[in-house]
């Protein structure tokens, strides 16, 4: 028997930042029911907004028509409050910004007031599902669920299951993500990071190094990413691709390049630099590149694009 029943159950969500609002609308596109949760009434509007740009931007893409609209955003309720919305629903997701006290907290809120049975997750990317588990009563039914921004079309979701989680708990959720067209990859158990995060921070340890020691800068980084080793992952991984070229060979570089690279374990000085100088990114129109609107669109249209043609293939 699915987790879900489509006609009666609704799916929970904690939180209305960009993961919570994505994941909300990844389920409604596949025909699911939301129940979609903010502290406040203003929570609610911004989760609105959110979900009305996504879904303006999927149209634009054609991921969607416009006789779907409407459909789609009735799928998604509203509620400024946990206490009457989601002691019925089977699977909970808390997805509030990162802070481990107030994250436990809505665990224990919880534990109070939905059914016994439900299944409660996290989409945290920082902290480990026994920090959870310690605060619950129903360790069994607890696990992580950690999305890659934004939900709606990354298909990537870690289950992350803590030691005391039930093995019914990983597969009913394994099960529910592969009907809506993810690709939940089980870990085998609760690393700080995840499989993602550790293998993006170490490539990002090595990008800061060659850039802090005038050996590269951000734009040749990214292009030898985007037009070698980036295509080729995007299609068979890491080890698949180094699969074909051969371990012998792939041994004797990691035995010459190993002790060059990186083992830094402090921020680097550039990443620090742009911290001070407010250099943040898109969210500060300027990071290692300077940003505009139309050209923060064409790149998400483009990973959009690129990301929906790879799933085809």
């Amino acid at each position: 028997m699915p987790l879900i029943n489509k006609s009666n159950d609704h799916i929970c969500v904690i939180g209305t930042g960009i993961i919570g609002t994505g994941i909300a609308l990844d389920f409604a596109l596949s025909d699911y029911k939301v129940k979609l949760i903010s502290r406040t009434k203003e929570g609610i509007i911004k989760a609105k907004n959110l979900i009305n740009n996504d879904l303006k931007f999927l149209l634009k893409i054609n991921k969607i028509n416009n006789s779907d609209l409407e459909t789609i955003k009735r799928k998604i309720k509203y509620f400024s409050s946990m206490k009457n919305s989601i002691k019925d629903c089977p699977l909970i997701i808390e997805s509030i910004y990162e802070n481990l006290n107030d994250k436990i907290s809505i665990f224990s809120q919880i534990d109070k007031i939905s059914d016994p049975e439900a299944i409660i997750t996290s989409s945290t990317s920082s902290f480990l599902p026994e920090e959870f588990q310690l605060s619950s009563t129903r360790r069994k039914k607890i696990l992580l669920t950690h999305y890659i921004n934004p939900p709606y079309i990354i298909p990537l979701v870690e289950i992350v299951p803590g030691n005391d989680t039930a093995d019914k708990t990983i597969y009913e959720v394994y099960d529910l993500l592969k009907s809506i067209n993810k690709k939940p990859v089980i870990l085998n158990q609760p690393i700080p990071g995840f499989i993602s995060v550790r293998l993006q921070v170490a490539l990002l340890r090595e990008a800061l190094y060659l850039i802090d020691n005038n050996l590269a800068n951000a734009k040749q980084i990214d292009d030898v990413i985007k037009f070698s080793i980036g295509r080729r992952w995007a299609i068979s991984g890491l080890l698949k691709t180094l699969d074909l070229g051969g371990w012998d060979i792939q041994s004797s570089i990691y035995d010459t390049l190993a002790s060059k690279l990186s083992n830094s374990i402090n921020t680097p000085n550039i990443l620090n630099t742009k911290i001070k100088e407010k250099k943040l990114g898109v969210k500060s129109q300027e990071g290692f590149y300077k940003w505009t609107k139309e050209e923060i669109n064409e790149i998400k249209t483009n990973i959009a694009k690129i990301s929906y043609y790879i799933d085809n293939l």
